[in-house]
């Protein structure tokens, strides 16, 4: 909620979710802070989706983001938002704004190699 960026990411993600999303495409927003800069809470993550027209199951909670910034390769880059992309049937890291293969380099270019 405080991070303008995730403000015009998540209308985007999302509209490309509901796009896709009978391809098979699965959209989960981790959030590391609250709009106080402190642990979310479910309550904060309920509000959150609503807010967003998310799915309030799909809207998690990563303190801090440590699990995503200790479990996925971020190439030092430290700051938020950062987008990864896994496929979801064995977790590969398809793709992140914060680093590419120089040839999928934006978010539909990435939707699309993945889905098809």
């Amino acid at each position: 909620g405080w991070c303008a960026a995730c403000e015009s990411w998540v209308p985007q993600v999302q509209s490309q979710y509901e796009e896709l999303s009978d391809r098979g495409l699965e959209l989960y927003v981790l959030l590391g802070s609250d709009l106080n800069f402190a642990a979310p809470t479910q309550e904060y993550c309920v509000s959150y989706a609503e807010q967003k027209g998310l799915d309030p199951a799909k809207v998690l909670i990563d303190d801090g983001w440590l699990v995503l910034f200790e479990n996925v390769d971020h190439y030092d880059y430290n700051f938020t938002p950062i987008n990864f992309m896994l496929d979801g049937q064995n977790m590969a890291y398809v793709w992140s704004d914060a680093a590419n293969d120089g040839t999928t380099t934006s978010l539909n270019q990435a939707l699309q190699k993945l889905l098809d």
